[in-house]
């Protein structure tokens, strides 16, 4: 009995993974640029603040 859980949950798992990877394909153009625009909107905010700093300060 325990090993028929046990291949149940391999599948379980093998099938959400698979969905996920699905998900992933399907959406990930859309899943990717999120995160990266909210990753790269500080970043360019915050190389344009010291990029000001460094040019006020070098006049």
């Amino acid at each position: 009995m325990s090993n028929n859980h046990h291949i149940s949950a391999y599948v379980l798992i093998t099938l959400g993974v698979l969905f996920a990877a699905i998900v992933l394909v399907t959406h990930g153009i859309a899943l990717l640029l999120l995160p990266l625009a909210m990753i790269v909107g500080p970043l360019i905010l915050l190389l344009m603040t010291t990029n000001e700093r460094t040019d006020r300060s070098g006049k």
